[in-house]
């Protein structure tokens, strides 16, 4: 449950992350298209109404001129009504001169639109200013949005006054609003659907990753047979791959790891076993015959000499597979890998009637002659083992291609079709029995395939039941690069 915890924490992280990242998204969209429809509905609205207000602005001007109070006001509350606004008619001064609204006759105005035309910086002007809903006075603060227009009033090449025009705009504001509403509780509505998408999504992407997790926390309690269900090509379908490539070759490490106790165990209890029995039977009989005692000591003397030999060998192969074991790369001739390797077993050999042939060669390898020579010495004596009395052993070298081939070909008992593939296998015999009798650990095979590797090589073997066998150990010539 705690890994489900972790990868839900994983899954709402991607989620609030999608949401905030959309959120910011649809922020700035908001201001975007709010600014963008007032604008473009303002703009609209301002165009037209500018160029009303001038054409008001000509049409009072020789009222204005001739200061006609009575006709001036008969004209502005007529073009106000046109417009559906407010009219005020100021002199140069900025005084009310008319007020369709009657309110404001001979007070002074300075607003911004009036300056504006009044200083000679524009023919006209306008501006936005949120006046009382109740009394739309150009004086009052209230929530009604209007636009104050002003435009220079000319007669005759002169400027005889200013008219300001006072005009609705809550109509657009409210429109906006309506439009940024809807659009606001559609971005919502995506928003939400976004969300409930990016949850799916991310559950879908950490799901073979919790998958993972669970089958990670299985091996971590020793079951190496986890695995993950992988579908699709993508990168994490890869690496669900890999994983379940890693576990197989774990398990198969497990097994090996079981295995090699489960014979090593055995291959020591053997000896110990026959040491202990032997042992017993001088302590507890009495009067024993000196024949007897050389006869047992002779067999422990044996069992001893045995598991020495298998902890010999299982050293050697520890030190083979460790991952950062020490290759010392010189060039040698092969020659005198041989020669040294035939001087140690000569003796064993001509005591079982095996002739051991060499085959002169001139080849030189880049290889590490003492384990070279071990890899050597454990073929050679595998086959002297397993050749009957007359029989050979040759040793001969060629190169094929980029790589050495070194030959150890004898004329034994050969291993039968069923067997060869597991005879590099850690303790497997072919005949246990016969094993025994020469004295193998079942090791020495392993021990030559670890070292073929270390050089970056590996053996092989052919073989026929009573006809003979094969091993090839094959290394790169010039050793491994790097």
């Amino acid at each position: 449950m705690r890994g489900g915890k972790i990868f839900g924490t994983i899954r709402g992280r991607i989620v609030v992350l999608y949401t905030l990242l959309f959120a910011l998204a649809f922020f700035f969209v908001f201001l975007t298209v709010n600014q963008l429809v007032g604008n473009f509905l303002i703009s609209q609205r301002t165009t037209t109404q500018s160029e009303q207000v001038e054409n008001v602005a000509a049409r009072l001007a020789s009222y204005t001129a001739n200061r006609d109070a009575s006709d001036l006001y008969v004209q502005s509350v007529s073009a106000a009504q046109e417009l559906g606004g407010r009219i005020l008619v100021l002199d140069m001064d900025g005084i009310v001169l008319c007020d369709t609204h009657a309110e404001l006759n001979g007070r002074l105005l300075r607003h911004p639109e009036v300056e504006d035309v009044r200083q000679g910086k524009t023919n006209a002007s306008y501006g936005y200013h949120r006046v009382n809903t109740g009394n739309p006075s150009l004086l009052g603060i209230g929530k009604t949005w209007v636009v104050y227009y002003t435009a220079s009033i000319v007669h005759q090449s002169r400027e005889v006054g200013i008219l300001l025009v006072s005009l609705p705009m809550q109509d657009v504001v409210d429109l906006t609003h309506s439009v940024m509403t809807k659009f606001t509780v559609v971005s919502v509505c995506i928003l939400v659907i976004l969300v409930v998408a990016s949850i799916f999504i991310s559950r879908w992407i950490s799901m073979p990753i919790t998958q993972m997790t669970s089958a990670i926390r299985r091996m971590s309690h020793g079951d190496f047979e986890a695995r993950v269900r992988v579908t699709g090509a993508s990168e994490i379908a890869e690496m669900g791959r890999t994983f379940n490539r890693m576990s197989e070759q774990l398990a198969s490490i497990d097994r090996q790891r079981s295995e090699f106790v489960s014979n090593a165990s055995h291959e020591l209890k053997t000896p110990m076993s026959a040491i202990k029995i032997l042992t017993e039977s001088l302590l507890y009989q009495e009067n024993v015959p000196e024949e007897m005692y050389k006869e047992f000591l002779n067999d422990i003397n044996e069992q001893i000499d045995r598991s020495n030999s298998l902890l010999s060998d299982l050293l050697e192969l520890a030190q083979t597979e460790r991952s950062s074991v020490a290759m010392r790369y010189t060039n040698q001739p092969v020659s005198d890998i041989i020669e040294e390797a035939v001087k140690t077993l000569q003796p064993i050999a001509d005591e079982k009637g095996v002739a051991l042939i060499v085959l002169p060669t001139v080849i030189r390898l880049q290889c590490d002659r003492i384990k070279m020579t071990t890899a050597l010495i454990n073929l050679i004596s595998n086959g002297i083992k397993y050749t009957p009395q007359g029989g050979s052993v040759t040793i001969s070298v060629d190169v094929q291609e980029q790589w050495v081939a070194i030959h150890v070909a004898d004329t034994g008992i050969g291993i039968p079709k069923d067997d060869q593939a597991k005879i590099f296998e850690r303790f497997y015999r072919v005949d246990k029995a016969r094993s025994r009798e020469t004295g193998g650990t079942g090791l020495g095979l392993s021990i030559v395939q670890q070292i073929c590797r270390l050089h970056g090589g590996d053996i092989m073997l052919e073989s026929e039941e009573n006809k003979g066998s094969i091993f090839t150990m094959r290394v790169p010539q010039w050793g491994l690069e790097g």
